[in-house]
């Protein structure tokens, strides 16, 4: 070994060491190493390059090096693809458990409930307060409807009452009419087999069915009384009746109040079941299980009136003489 030598490989041995420290701390290594920092949102945008979405992971502070993360993706990564959509990524990730969750399009997303007897509207607003989808996007997504729910005559929303109650795990930067898809499979889901085969026992299309599900939904909320309420507009509907209902005119109205004022009951609108005869043209909003099962199953009686009290619960009458009587009692005329 010629003199220098030494010094000349203890010299390149460190530059090896230092160089394998660099790959560690940039490839392997977290941008935060300590603490609990707030995650960062990244979007990937369809058929993005590697290189792009490397260029986004520095711009925004999750990985240290964007040249790091690109040679971790060929080099780790094996040519595997970055899945497009909205992520949120720690900077105390390392980057191999970032490039884990992009390859496998872990995507970001929020929980979105949809309570029983939420009408479009209620939806929309929620939709807006918690994965920010505009509310003018949702509500026009859900007048035209999607593939297998369009439009009747006279409704106001091809959706109204199809977005099925449940709750929903949302990707987030989801578009409207991914929101409405999902909840529609929901109401999919919601009503099946055994409900479409009693739907067609009884001769009923399966909007009329959640029409009435969902005017028994707005109705009371009390599920022991669901069935007698259904078979009072049954009985209402085989006699030719009106239905009578305050809240398909609530509905008419707009929504928003929970009790109608004198002389709205005149309002003219289709769906204003004092003025019509039959079902309105379509639901005034999204029905439970519970109240579909009601539609389909009623109750075997032959009230024909209710009146509810101020607990929730309803009165049930044979005549419109004994309604007067219950009306009475009650201090409402």
């Amino acid at each position: 070994m010629t003199p220098g030598a030494m010094p000349r490989m203890a010299l390149g041995l460190l530059v090896l060491v230092l160089a394998g420290f660099w790959v560690f701390w940039v490839l392997l290594g977290p941008r935060v190493a300590h603490g609990h920092p707030a995650p960062i949102e990244v979007t990937v945008a369809p058929g993005e390059s590697a290189d792009a979405v490397a260029a986004e992971l520095a711009r925004s502070g999750v990985v240290r090096s964007r040249l790091g993360f690109w040679l971790l993706l060929h080099v780790v990564g094996g040519g595997r693809r970055i899945e497009s959509g909205t992520y949120l990524l720690s900077p105390s990730l390392t980057p191999l458990e970032i490039l884990r969750r992009l390859t496998a399009g872990r995507v970001a997303v929020v929980r979105i409930v949809v309570p029983e007897g939420f009408t479009v509207r209620q939806v929309a607003v929620r939709l807006w307060h918690r994965a920010h989808i505009p509310i003018a996007a949702f509500l026009a997504v859900a007048r035209r409807g999607v593939a297998g729910i369009r439009r009747r005559p006279g409704e106001r929303y091809a959706l109204e009452g199809y977005l099925g109650p449940r709750t929903y795990e949302l990707p987030l930067g989801a578009s409207a009419a991914a929101a409405a898809r999902m909840m529609v499979g929901g109401f999919r889901e919601l009503f099946g087999t055994r409900l479409r085969q009693r739907a067609h026992q009884l001769h009923l299309s399966v909007n009329q069915v959640v029409t009435l599900a969902s005017i028994i939904e707005h109705e009371t909320r009390i599920a022991s009384q669901r069935p007698l309420v259904s078979a009072v507009f049954w009985n209402r509907l085989k006699r030719g009746m009106p239905l009578d209902s305050d809240a398909t005119v609530l509905y008419a109205l707009g929504g928003g109040a929970h009790r109608l004022a004198p002389g709205q009951t005149a309002v003219p609108s289709p769906y204003n079941t004092y003025r019509i005869r039959g079902l309105p043209p379509g639901p005034i909003d999204s029905p439970g299980l519970g109240s579909l099962k009601a539609a389909l199953f009623p109750a075997h009686v032959n009230y024909l009136y209710f009146v509810s009290t101020r607990s929730g619960r309803d009165i049930f009458s044979r005549t419109y003489a004994g309604q007067l009587r219950v009306e009475a009692r009650l201090g409402i005329r």
